[in-house]
C-alpha cells in the first residue's frame, strides 16, 4: 500500500517524490528466532528478534500459544513496539507448549513467526524436580543446585544445567549443553540410553549395574572433572558405539576417572589413559598406557 501526502504533512515523510511525500505502508515483517526458556515452575520466557524497522515499524507484538494436543493457537498477550521478550507465568507443569509471535501495526498483522516448543518441568527450583521426557526447540535452565530427574528422554536445543545433579534414564540429544559444574547421571538399567552429538560434560556418570550407553559414532564426549562408570560383577555397565565397528571418542581432558565393571567396545580415548578395573575389552578400542583404555 502507498499513500501520497503533501503540504505540511510532508515534513514527517520518509521519501520525497515530485514535491510530495511517499509513505510506504503495509504490514510489518514477522519476527524470527523465537527462543523459549523455563525460568521457574509454570513460567516460560519467550524471546524473539524484531525484524521490522523504519516505515514498516510495528505498533506491537502478539504472543500466541497452544498446547501440544491442540492444533489452534490462541493469543496469550500483546507487548509494545520494540519489545523482544515476554514472560508467561501461566504455563502448567508437565505440558508441552508451542509459542509463536506476530508483529502488528495500524494497517495489518505480519505472518506468525516459526513456532518454538517447550515441555514445562514440574520445577526448576528446589530438590527432587521430576519430569518425563523433555523435548522441544527452546531452552531448559536449571536453577541453584537441585536434582533434576528425567525419567524419559532429554531432547532439547539448549540445557543450561543445574549445578547439582541431573539424572536421565532415556536418550540424550542436547546440541547446546552448558554443564555449569553439575553432574549428569545415566540410570535405569531397563533402558538403553543413546547419547547423541559431541558434548562437554563436567561429570559424566553411571553407577547402575546393567546400564547400557550407546555413544554416537564419530562424536566426542569431553569430560572436564570426573568420569565415573561402575557396574557390578556379572552385571557391568556397557559403553558401546551406535554403529558397530565405528568408534566413539572420550576425551577425559585430565579429569579424574573411576571406572570398574564395564564392557567397552569401539572406543577411542584422548588426553590421558582411563583404567578400567574388572572390565572387558570387547574389541576395536584404543588401548595404551599414554592415552587409551587400560583394562585390568
Amino acid at each position: 500500500m502507498r499513500r501520497r501526502i503533501c503540504g505540511a504533512a510532508a515534513a514527517a515523510a520518509v521519501l520525497l517524490v515530485a514535491g510530495c511525500a511517499l509513505l510506504l505502508g503495509g504490514e510489518p515483517n514477522a519476527p524470527v528466532g523465537v527462543v523459549l526458556q523455563q525460568l521457574a515452575t509454570g513460567e516460560v520466557r519467550v524471546e524473539w528478534v524484531d525484524t521490522s524497522a523504519g516505515v514498516r515499524s510495528e505498533t506491537g507484538f502478539r504472543i500466541e500459544r497452544r498446547i501440544d494436543a491442540d492444533p489452534e493457537f490462541a493469543e496469550r498477550a500483546t507487548v509494545g513496539a520494540n519489545e523482544t521478550r515476554f514472560d508467561d507465568g501461566t504455563a502448567l507443569p508437565g505440558l508441552t507448549y508451542w509459542y509463536r509471535v506476530a508483529a502488528y501495526n495500524d494497517e495489518a498483522d505480519s505472518g506468525g513467526s516459526a513456532a518454538a516448543q517447550i515441555t514445562v518441568l514440574a520445577s526448576t527450583v528446589g530438590t527432587g524436580a521430576t519430569a518425563g521426557s523433555i523435548t522441544g526447540s527452546g531452552m531448559l535452565r536449571g536453577s541453584g543446585a537441585p536434582q533434576i530427574i528425567v525419567s524419559g528422554d532429554l531432547l532439547i536445543d539448549t540445557y543450561d544445567a543445574t549445578s547439582g545433579d541431573t539424572s536421565v534414564e532415556g536418550n540424550w540429544d542436547v546440541p547446546n549443553f552448558i554443564a555449569n559444574g553439575g553432574a549428569v547421571w545415566f540410570q535405569n538399567s531397563a533402558v538403553v540410553s543413546t547419547i547423541y552429538g559431541s558434548n562437554v560434560w563436567f561429570q559424566l556418570l553411571s553407577d547402575t549395574p546393567g546400564k547400557g550407553l550407546l555413544f554416537e559414532a564419530g562424536e566426542t564426549q569431553t569430560v572436564t572433572d570426573a568420569v565415573g562408570f561402575s557396574g557390578s560383577a556379572g552385571d557391568p555397565v556397557h559403553l558401546l558405539s551406535t554403529e558397530a565397528g565405528e568408534r566413539w571418542t572420550i576425551d577425559n581432558a585430565g579429569a579424574n576417572a573411576s571406572v570398574d565393571y564395564v564392557v567397552v567396545q569401539d572406543s577411542e580415548v584422548l588426553t590421558s589413559s582411563i583404567v578400567a578395573a574388572d572390565s572387558l575389552d570387547a574389541g576395536n578400542n584404543d588401548v595404551g598406557a599414554a592415552h587409551g583404555w587400560v583394562f585390568q
